[in-house]
């Protein structure tokens, strides 16, 4: 979302940009999560739906429901690096809940309404749209936004979530470094 938001301001200078695993439209997003959310256990779909419901997202059996959609979705490392579980630790659950909301999979916060689908077409620079198999920003999600500007480059992580640089960090770092090898 930065970098599309920096990209909409025309600066000079910027010869290329990598989107991973990008959210450039929120109700893709939760819509895409939705439907991933189906692959969890039913037990584990309605702690999420009750929960969320009751607004008791700070209850530790929501905050496990969301735990099992992360290590589907997020990343498929394991054990989670202690970098991943530090992330977790110091994360700031109200400024999240205040721009996002109460998880991945529901957005009520201010970036609710986010979209930039139509100013992709915009960007007139080599892109690369990176993204997991297994990844909550779908393949397919992202496969669109790349059909979506000309001339960008896709590569889909066979081994990964959301977090492609933690789950294949060798594949990732070859993949991005070819593209600005060619590109910059």
């Amino acid at each position: 979302m930065l970098a599309m938001e920096y990209m909409l301001t025309k600066p000079t200078g910027v010869k290329s940009i990598t989107f991973a695993s990008p959210a450039l439209n929120v109700k893709r997003w939760t819509d895409d999560a939705k439907i991933l959310l189906e692959a969890l256990p039913e037990e584990t779909q309605q702690t999420i739906t009750r929960h969320e419901a009751d607004g008791t997202t700070d209850a530790p059996e929501y905050q496990e429901a969301v735990m099992a959609y992360y290590r589907l979705y997020l990343s498929r490392s394991d054990p989670w690096s202690p970098d991943l579980m530090a992330t977790f630790e110091e994360f700031n659950t109200e400024l999240y809940g205040y721009m996002w909301g109460p998880s991945e999979f529901t957005a009520t916060g201010t970036l609710r309404d986010y979209n930039r689908e139509s100013e992709l077409s915009q960007i007139d620079l080599p892109v690369l749209f990176t993204a997991g198999r297994y990844d909550e920003a779908t393949p397919e999600t992202v496969e669109d936004f790349h059909r979506m500007v000309p001339g960008s480059e896709i590569k889909i992580f066979e081994n990964s979530a959301h977090l492609t640089m933690v789950d294949e960090p060798d594949a990732y770092v070859a993949a991005v470094r070819d593209f600005l090898n060619r590109v910059d």
